[in-house]
């Protein structure tokens, strides 16, 4: 990660001051080559800060783990999803009940990112960077991957189901934790998607539309 030169405290703001990286993000689509740096840079990072070096909140649910029930309530919000995505129709029971054990799933001792994805990384000739480390969590080490892999496929990469079975973490990762974290992941995301653009953000929803109809395609490979 960049290493940080400088801070201070100014009249309720916080500057950091970081050295500057003479890198680029990666190419968009996913170029195979880059990809593989990232994940194998993802697995270094995760050596190196476990056991974590800093105190952290645990990693968990990005705003708890009732996403979908929420939108089992909403008729209307839930329609929208499933007129892209029937196969949440006879399933969304199912992650809701995933979703209300992810934050268990999560357990670990390593200092995570929690927000790996392209315009996080930044690649030079012979190093890889991940900038923007205001969500650290602590947790198990492939809930980062988790988290990267359906904003890569979003991307035109690969699946995620192919890419997380063939990586080191997986190693360490049951599959019924791996299908808690991911329901509450894309549950996060599609509850996020179906609401109204925050100001100034007029394509985040879209954005995490993107994410959790990838993170739902996994999902199904997945035996629950």
């Amino acid at each position: 990660m960049p290493a940080l030169m400088d801070y201070w405290d100014i009249a309720g703001w916080v500057v950091l001051v970081f050295e500057n990286i003479e890198g680029t993000n990666p190419v968009l689509p996913w170029q195979p080559r880059q990809l593989d740096r990232v994940l194998e840079a993802m697995e270094a990072t995760a050596r190196t800060l476990t056991p974590s070096p800093l105190v952290a909140p645990v990693a968990s649910t990005p705003g708890g783990t009732t996403h979908w029930r929420g939108l089992m309530a909403e008729p209307d919000r839930f329609g929208r999803l499933t007129d892209q995505l029937p196969w949440l129709g006879e399933h969304v029971q199912l992650l809701a009940e995933l979703e209300a054990s992810s934050d268990e799933a999560c357990a670990g001792v390593t200092l995570l990112h929690f927000d790996v994805r392209a315009d996080n990384i930044l690649l030079t000739d012979s190093d890889v960077y991940l900038v923007d480390w205001p969500h650290v969590r602590i947790g198990a080490p492939w809930v980062d991957l988790v988290y990267f892999l359906p904003s890569v496929a979003m991307q035109g990469g690969p699946s995620p189901q192919e890419l997380f079975w063939r990586h080191p973490f997986s190693e360490d990762a049951a599959t019924e934790d791996v299908a808690r974290v991911l329901a509450g992941f894309a549950g996060f995301m599609l509850d996020g998607a179906t609401r109204p653009p925050p100001p100034g953000l007029p394509g985040l929803r879209r954005f995490q539309l993107a994410q959790g109809v990838e993170a739902v395609k996994w999902l199904q490979f997945l035996p629950t």
